[in-house]
């Protein structure tokens, strides 16, 4: 984890991360972040990130 990534959540963005196995413990709620090892393989990423990008709900949802 760096000191960057609390910072997205407050200027509109998801942070898409790939790494620390414990990152949502650090994560400032549910859907605040993409991870990207919790999901099975690339297609999923890109399915959840246009879903994201495309639903306004979604990405409210992810910023709570």
């Amino acid at each position: 984890m760096t000191i960057s990534f609390p910072f997205p959540s407050t200027t509109g963005s998801i942070p898409v991360v790939v790494g620390a196995p414990n990152i949502q413990e650090f994560s400032p709620g549910e859907g605040a972040i993409l991870h990207i090892k919790e999901l099975d393989d690339v297609a999923s990423v890109a399915k959840t990130m246009k879903n994201i990008a495309s639903n306004p709900d979604a990405f409210n949802q992810s910023l709570r």
